[in-house]
């Protein structure tokens, strides 16, 4: 059986815009700044997920936690951010934050298993 021929590089060619600027995104979490979120969208085969992954691994790297969600064609809306928060929230519940309360309704209904009380 022949596997199918795949290239593979460890470099990250013509991406330097995006990496400075999630750097930068990364670094003011570090300082204790909100991290916000980073959504990356784009056509396929231009470099999103391997671009992820760098960024991913720098950050990580960094001590910064990092969750990803991917989207998939005809998936429902909000597929990556439920796949990210399932994650993070394995086995623990949300963070007790007077910011989450108001929604507290909506978690619930999209993270089933998660410790909403």
């Amino acid at each position: 059986m022949s596997v199918p021929w795949r290239a593979y590089s460890t470099r990250l060619i013509g991406r330097s815009a995006e990496l400075e600027h999630l750097g930068r995104r990364v670094d003011a979490v570090r300082a204790g700044r909100p991290g916000g979120l980073v959504l990356v969208s784009g056509e396929a085969g231009v470099g999103k997920s391997r671009l992820v992954r760098e960024v991913s691994v720098r950050a990580e790297d960094r001590g910064v936690q990092v969750l990803t969600g991917r989207a998939v064609p005809a998936g429902e809306p909000y597929r990556p951010l439920v796949e990210a928060m399932s994650a993070a929230l394995r086995d623990r519940p949300l963070p007790d934050d007077d910011g989450l309360r108001p929604y507290l309704p909506v978690l619930a209904a999209v993270l089933p298993d998660a410790e909403v009380s």
